[in-house]
């Protein structure tokens, strides 16, 4: 038996900080970080001193996330 995920179900309306992508295993797939749907639009790009990453917005909540990896910026030396 798998309690986690209904711990998490119970639980999930008083969570406001949890990132469901940082608990994906192939790294290439994203889902919304707050409703934790698969059903995502992309909406541009978010941009900080040396990164790029790629924001999607999903179709359920209408939440924003951002990519948990770059899309270009600096390379480590």
């Amino acid at each position: 038996m798998d309690l986690l995920p209904k711990i998490l179900e119970h639980i999930r309306p008083w969570i406001k900080g949890l990132n469901f992508n940082n608990f994906l295993t192939d790294g290439q797939n994203i889902v919304c970080a707050k409703c934790g749907s698969p059903d995502l639009q992309r909406r541009g790009e978010y941009r900080t001193a040396v990164s790029v990453f790629q924001v999607w917005r999903c179709r359920e909540c209408k939440g924003q996330t951002r990519a948990l990896k770059r899309e270009s910026g600096a390379s480590a030396r």
